[in-house]
């Protein structure tokens, strides 16, 4: 046995991500996949367990509850190998030890770009989101047609989100009077009739924590874009979420300047497109309001259609 036991998931979220607790599972799947176990660091920030090795693999170690999460990361980064224009880490190996599902994939170049977003100023920030902009266009780009992913259809896993959406909302905590406009608020949106047609692949948590940068000639340069865990298959205005709340913060013209570098014509970043950014919001599967209001500018009305265009502003 090299793994510790856990009664709850609960029980493993709150472990500690120490070496002492979980080296014995590292260095075992490195005899596993033929790797010598030198140099281990865990990251602590990370859900899954998440180890370097000899700084040239990470071992991405999932809860067997989360075995979904093991399976979409480990299809969507060989569906990427070959997609230059989305630096991925490449895949070297999969597997489970006691029934814990594992992935082995080789370390990118750059840091983390939320170990530096709020170091850098407005204008610096300012001039990523084209590059990152260009990094999301060239993942949605690549066509789906292939992909097999654990999750639900997208038009069931959005009416699922719907039908379901007041009920979270409320368990997060969320205010009454934001909870009561939730039902009517993204019913009029329209997001159950969308045609599939235009159905993306999604990293779905676009963020700082997920963007790899180095330094480069003028300013810094993405070096990777890492953790597909959740990615989906679905509408590209499911994506913009993470964005709005993690990286434009409700500042004007971040957000546009994303959009605009994308491809969205000037004409389409309308009141329509921030209510319906709020809406994928809602019904994002990890959407937690109560956080976002402590995080965001104080929306500029009593209404959702107020909160909408106050975080996303263009």
């Amino acid at each position: 046995m090299v793994l510790p036991r856990f009664a709850t998931v609960a029980e493993f979220e709150a472990a500690p991500r120490t070496l002492e607790l979980w080296g014995p599972a590292l260095r075992e799947i490195c005899r596993l996949q033929g790797l010598g176990y030198r140099r281990p660091r865990l990251f602590t920030e990370a859900s899954a367990i998440v180890g370097a090795i000899d700084e040239r693999y990470v071992i991405k170690l999932f809860h067997p509850a989360d075995g979904d999460h093991a399976t979409t990361e480990r299809a969507v980064l060989a569906f990427l190998d070959e997609v230059p224009e989305v630096p991925t880490p490449p895949l070297a190996g999969h597997g489970e030890v006691e029934r814990w599902p594992y992935v082995v994939m080789e370390l990118l170049p750059g840091r983390p770009l939320g170990e530096l977003w709020d170091e850098l100023g407005e204008g610096e920030q300012r001039a990523l989101m084209g590059p990152i902009a260009r990094l999301a266009r060239a993942l949605h780009d690549v066509g789906p047609e292939g992909l097999e992913l654990p999750w639900p259809p997208w038009h069931d896993f959005v009416q699922g989100q719907v039908d379901g959406c007041l009920a979270h909302h409320q368990a997060t905590g969320l205010a009454d009077r934001w909870c009561r406009q939730i039902p009517a608020f993204v019913a009029n949106l329209g997001l159950t009739e969308r045609p599939a047609a235009s159905l993306r692949i999604l990293h779905t948590e676009l963020m700082p924590a997920h963007v790899l940068v180095q330094p480069a000639t003028e300013g810094l340069a993405i070096s990777g874009l890492i953790d597909f865990e959740p990615a989906m298959i679905g509408h590209r205005e499911y994506e913009w979420g993470a964005v709005a709340i993690f990286l434009s913060r409700g500042r004007p013209g971040l957000l546009g300047e994303l959009l605009r570098t994308y491809g969205y014509a000037p004409g389409e970043l309308d009141r329509r497109l921030q209510e319906q950014l709020l809406g994928y919001l809602l019904l994002h599967r990890y959407s937690r309001l109560p956080w976002y209001l402590d995080l965001m500018p104080p929306p500029g009305g009593p209404t959702l259609a107020d909160m909408a265009r106050t975080w996303f502003c263009f």
